[in-house]
């Protein structure tokens, strides 16, 4: 992928996202839309990422919920792009991550976005090159 790619793709989920979306997340969130769903451990051995690193960043992109100091109302200071379960068949301890309804339509959008873009074939195109 070369950078003006990269920086393209970036621009596109911050504008869907939030401004402060970060590369490493969207790094995770591009392996977690091309996987389906992801166990945690194999986020961190794709994309190189230590393992708190992931948990932080998958944490931001999921759901959290923060009790307000004020009124003590949980808020969401999460994206809400993926989930995190730890129903694996498996070991009910993995922890793994999927993206969301939400998440889902964000995908579809920059998707949408970079087949209409000139410059781009779509989110293949980052595919073939590596992110």
């Amino acid at each position: 992928m070369k950078f003006s790619q990269f920086r393209h793709l970036h621009e596109l989920i911050r504008e869907l996202i939030h401004p402060d979306v970060a590369i490493p997340q969207l790094s995770i969130l591009y392996l977690v839309y091309e996987q389906g769903s992801i166990p945690q451990q194999e986020i961190g051995r794709t994309l190189h990422m230590p393992q708190g690193t992931v948990s932080r960043n998958v944490k931001k992109l999921g759901v959290v919920l923060a009790r307000d100091k004020n009124s003590g109302n949980f808020i969401d200071k999460g994206y809400g792009l993926v989930s995190v379960n730890y129903n694996s068949p498996i070991d009910p301890r993995m922890a793994v991550v999927s993206l969301t309804d939400k998440g889902r339509r964000t995908m579809a959008s920059i998707q949408e976005i970079l087949d209409r873009d000139g410059k781009h074939g779509g989110m293949n195109d980052y595919k073939d090159e590596g992110l």
